[in-house]
């Protein structure tokens, strides 16, 4: 009976332990050395209580700024907590002000008592700042510009300077295609920045929130060389294309990916094959996920070029959403015009005999022809009302 009891016990220890949440920091290179990592080993919290949690850094060469950071659970971005204790989607960074250059202590705590969560940083300045004098800027994006998906290290997009303040780079043979947003960000010290607007570059707005990506369009197919240069002073970026050469260029594919695991079988993976639409002969793309069990609830998506995040579209520059307002089993499909953007879903009700019904809607009853322009109840040919193409007669 003894052994039992002991037994039981080591079985519900074992228990606590594995229920026992992971917090880690995840925030810019220069603050936390792994940067924006949820799953770092380094930047591991620790606790006595699983409620009270702490990190110290030592040592950390900093540079007058305001840097950000947050907390991740169990190497994961879902539920991460940020500015006033928020967690999830609407979680916002958490700034810390550095007034000065040099070396810091920075202490993180974590505090999960139930109606008043928080996370905070403190630092405190432990020495004279020894690291670089000349700032490390890395232009990371479109694969189509930069031969690398959106990495802040990439050496072949490191910036060149002689005076720490003015960084050019130039990308050459690079192919666009007409009227296809390029997107990027300027990474300085680690530190991700977008557009703040009129030729400025920063990282946060007065919210919190990230700046949008810098973008890059032309009007013409063609080779292209690119021109950027930076001005870490003034907070200033320019962007200048010249085109060098024709080219073709190639059909793509398309692949819806988004965040319902059992309409898409995974989740935001532009990469998986089976979520590849199917191109019609009007031009138009299709994709079609039969007899889908779906609860009541609400999903997003997105169509992504070529198996890559470099060209993607959704709601603007958005996702797309969608509420799913009765749980059953449905067909989800998704329609996708190229020249106007166009992307829209609907749920149907599959039907025994191979003829789905209309279940549920996306949009609001307007039509569109194929270019994705609105047009009225007198328009004579083929167009799209709710995601589904019909001939107006």
């Amino acid at each position: 009976m003894k052994k039992i009891f002991t037994l039981l016990v080591m079985l519900a220890a074992a228990l606590g332990m594995q229920a026992q949440d992971t917090w880690t920091i995840a925030g810019d290179a220069a603050l936390m050395g792994d940067g924006w990592n949820p799953a770092s080993e380094t930047n591991v919290m620790t606790t006595t209580d699983n409620i009270h949690y702490t990190l110290v850094k030592e040592n950390v060469m900093l540079k007058k700024n305001t840097y950000y950071f947050k907390a991740c659970v169990n190497g994961g971005w879902p539920n991460a907590i940020g500015k006033d204790g928020v967690s999830g989607d609407d979680a916002q960074n958490v700034p810390i002000e550095i007034a000065e250059n040099g070396a810091y202590r920075i202490t993180f705590s974590l505090d999960l008592t139930e109606g008043k969560v928080a996370l905070n940083a403190a630092a405190e300045k432990t020495g004279e700042y020894d690291g670089p004098t000349e700032s490390t800027v890395v232009l990371a994006g479109a694969t189509a510009i930069f031969g690398e998906s959106w990495k802040a290290d990439a050496e072949a997009n490191t910036m060149i300077t002689k005076d720490g303040i003015h960084y050019t780079l130039q990308k050459t043979d690079v192919i666009l295609e007409a009227y296809v947003n390029y997107e990027f960000k300027i990474v300085v010290d680690g530190q991700w920045n977008g557009n703040a607007g009129e030729g400025k570059f920063a990282s946060k707005d007065e919210e919190g929130k990230d700046y949008p990506n810098i973008t890059i369009a032309v009007v013409e197919n063609g080779k292209y060389t690119i021109s950027f240069s930076v001005d870490l002073e003034n907070r200033e970026f320019t962007v200048e294309t010249t085109k060098t050469g024709d080219v073709i260029i190639a059909e793509k594919t398309w692949t819806i990916a988004g965040s319902s695991e059992p309409i898409f079988g995974t989740t935001w993976d532009p990469t998986n094959t089976k979520n590849d639409m199917v191109k019609l002969e009007d031009g138009s793309f299709e994709l079609i996920k039969p007899n889908i069990e779906l609860d009541a609830t609400e999903f997003q998506f997105k169509v992504c070029a070529n198996h890559s995040w470099d060209e993607s579209y959704g709601d603007g520059g958005e996702n797309m959403n969608f509420t799913v307002e009765l749980a059953g089993t449905y067909d989800v499909i998704f329609t996708f015009i190229p020249d106007s953007k166009f992307l829209s879903v609907e749920l149907t009700e599959p039907d025994p005999a191979g003829i789905s019904t209309v279940k549920t809607i996306k949009a609001n009853n307007a039509i569109y022809n194929m270019q994705g322009q609105r047009i009225n109840k007198a328009f004579r040919g083929i167009a799209i009302q709710n995601g589904r193409k019909m001939l107006m007669k």
